[in-house]
């Protein structure tokens, strides 16, 4: 009897096993389906030092959560004595974006955005570091394009665009001065209207303009970092001499001319010390003349002089008639209502693309012409494929505003508040 009974527990235990293993069996595929739907995923890697090649230890690195639409609360970890850090159970789903981030010696570093492919789990991810550096000498100008955007004769005006493409000679990040300066860009003492353009891959929208110099506030990363500013230069007759100051050694200087705009004068021509006829040159939907001199040094005064403009209707000597400290007093007050206006009537408290004052104080109706033709001009610039969409769109709604509060004065509204 006792035997019988042995037997049969025994015969139960199997069925048990039996029936729990056919149990997982049946239910194993359906944990799996549904841990792959929440999507349990991993963000790993390493920070490097590119400066000496070593990893970096004991870094507090951040990973940034966006989901639908908003920034999720993030995570945070320390790098090990390898430089690695993980970020684990994370959702893999690849609506989901992510941005790993640190500071390094003072300065912010980023991934940039990233997302899971489908049926992937795990995200490797490298964050280069570099040693900041204040030593000027260590910026080289890869190359560098003046290009005439547009010729305005009501306004005795010419438009152009000076695009720059700069490199570091080290793996090392140029940083501001104790001034907050970073990076230099020149333009001629007789330009007005300076604009440092948005959306470049070197940040100008922190930027500062003191007298003739714009400087760039921001670090200047290694690998190629462009930048874009926008400037007119007043012109008399059918000629336009202007003076720059080259502030750092440059590869490549070109000097772009639109056969659009060419054909609308009398054939503008270019003479520029150390340039050279390069031929025609087809970037993008556009044609244009170019003019070209290698190795510029830093600190070298480039004399450019355009010919064949539309003759200006305005009349030389104008602005002798009137006494150089009116006109100081003038600029000052355009200055301060200007700011007053874009900065109180719209609450730009963002930052923005900042604008040099016109030389002179105008009319409303001057104004509003004036801002009329930078719109015209930003929309040559964006039809010849110099300026791309998201740029055109973020200074075309700059412009608007600016003409929308003129519009407003003109109809003594005031300044909304």
């Amino acid at each position: 009897m006792y035997g019988l009974v042995e037997t049969l527990n025994v015969r139960l235990a199997n069925i048990v096993g039996l029936a729990v293993a056919l149990l997982l069996t049946l239910l194993l595929p359906q944990a799996e389906a549904r841990a792959q739907t929440e999507g349990q995923g991993v963000i790993f890697g390493q920070v490097i030092n590119q400066t000496t090649g070593e990893p970096v230890p004991e870094l507090p690195v951040s990973l940034s959560t966006f989901a639908e639409g908003t920034l999720q609360p993030g995570q945070n970890t320390v790098t090990d004595a390898e430089g690695r850090f993980e970020f684990p159970d994370v959702s893999s789903d690849p609506e989901v974006v992510y941005a790993v981030s640190s500071a390094f010696s003072g300065i912010s570093y980023s991934t940039g955005r990233m997302s899971f492919e489908e049926d992937s789990v795990g995200i490797e991810v490298r964050l280069d570091v570099y040693e900041p550096t204040s030593d000027q000498s260590l910026a080289r100008i890869r190359s560098r394009g003046l290009i005439l955007t547009d010729v305005a004769p009501t306004r005795g005006e010419i438009g152009l665009l000076d695009i720059y493409v700069f490199e570091m000679r080290e793996n090392r990040v140029l940083v501001a001065d104790e001034e907050g300066r970073a990076v230099t860009f020149p333009v001629p003492r007789n330009a007005s209207r300076v604009i440092p353009l948005p959306e470049t891959s070197y940040n100008m929208q922190t930027a500062l303009i003191e007298g003739a110099t714009v400087y760039g506030t921001e670090p200047l990363m290694p690998g190629e970092q462009s930048a874009t500013l926008s400037y007119t230069i007043p012109y008399t007759n059918n000629r336009l001499s202007l003076e720059l100051l080259n502030a750092y050694e440059t590869g490549l200087f070109r000097i772009l001319i639109p056969q659009t705009v060419s054909a609308q004068n009398e054939e503008i021509t270019v003479e520029a010390a150390g340039f050279e006829y390069a031929g025609e040159e087809v970037i993008g939907p556009q044609t244009y003349d170019v003019w070209v001199r290698e190795n510029v040094s830093p600190n070298d005064r480039l004399r450019i002089v355009y010919g064949g403009l539309q003759h200006s209707r305005i009349k030389p000597n104008t602005l002798n008639k009137m006494a150089p400290a009116a006109v100081a007093g003038l600029v000052a007050i355009a200055a301060v209502g200007i700011v007053y206006l874009l900065v109180r009537g719209r609450r730009l408290y963002a930052p923005r693309p900042l604008v040099l004052a016109p030389q002179l104080a105008s009319s409303l109706e001057a104004q509003r012409t004036d801002l009329i033709e930078q719109l015209q001009a930003l929309e040559t610039a964006h039809s010849s494929g110099i300026v791309d969409d998201k740029q055109y769109r973020e200074y075309r709604q700059l412009i608007l505003e600016q003409i929308r509060l003129v519009n407003r004065q003109m109809r003594g509204e005031g300044v909304e508040e």
